[in-house]
């Protein structure tokens, strides 16, 4: 090889690992060693919403990065904080909660009392949208039912039979019915339909299931079931409760 060939080899050779220490230096450590996450860009105190003004990205090292980290914005944009956020801090997706779950003016957390509840399933979890249907407690035959059509179909017999109340008439069918046996089938809506705020088990612990996506398994059984309500809203529990009512819960 003659001495000009070896000069532009070595050439090459020293541009090449300029290019390469420049290249890894630049970018190849950063994409390869760490990870973007999004942080926040600024303090953020409990119950506030989450915009995208608020967030930025940021690379962290993959050593000393925290489980399962919020890289997308999409996914905590419109969420409330649970706490206090520092800024630049990496962000977990137990730092944030639904909006909705943060009652508003005139909303407050009810607890449900036990004596209240006919049934709860046992997939019931925080943000769902609870169906509230009226069970007469004071009659045998109510005592058994397990799921929505048998409930409906003994609230027929017992509206066609005379037994129903007035307020059972006025917030349980679809306008007015002229003779129930007339009728082949009787469309029966829950009293009310109020947001999940917390699901707990006999240690006062959240119930949470075992799987991000699947419900088969929680962590334990429901023992206490708290809603979003309004004074209004209690108070119509409270008004079937005195006629002997209790509540079958039920979500979609």
């Amino acid at each position: 090889m003659s001495q000009r060939i070896k000069s532009i080899f070595g050439i090459i050779l020293l541009v090449a690992s300029i290019v390469g220490i420049y290249s890894w230096e630049s970018w190849g450590r950063q994409r390869l060693t760490t990870k973007q996450i999004i942080v926040l860009s600024t303090d953020v105190s409990a119950n506030t919403l989450i915009t995208e003004d608020m967030l930025t990205y940021s690379y962290r090292s993959m050593e000393h990065i925290i489980d399962n980290p919020v890289t997308d914005k999409n996914d905590i944009i419109g969420k409330m904080s649970k706490g206090f956020i520092a800024s630049n801090s990496a962000l977990s997706q137990y730092y944030f909660e639904e909006a909705d779950l943060i009652p508003q003016e005139g909303e407050y957390i009810f607890q449900l009392p036990k004596s209240w509840i006919k049934s709860c399933p046992s997939t019931l979890r925080r943000s769902d949208d609870a169906y509230l249907y009226p069970i007469l407690e004071k009659e045998e035959r109510h005592e058994n039912i397990n799921d929505e059509s048998e409930y409906m179909e003994e609230m027929e017999k017992m509206y066609s039979e005379g037994e129903g109340s007035e307020i059972f008439s006025k917030h349980l069918m679809d306008g007015e019915t002229e003779d129930a046996s007339e009728n082949d089938s009787m469309e029966i809506k829950p009293i009310k339909c109020l947001k999940i705020a917390f699901v707990k088990n006999q240690s006062n612990q959240e119930v949470q299931s075992v799987g991000k996506q699947s419900r088969i398994n929680g962590t334990s059984s429901v023992a206490s079931v708290e809603l979003i309500a309004t004074f209004s809203d209690i108070q119509l529990l409270e008004d079937y409760r005195k006629k002997g009512y209790q509540f079958m819960i039920l979500y979609q």
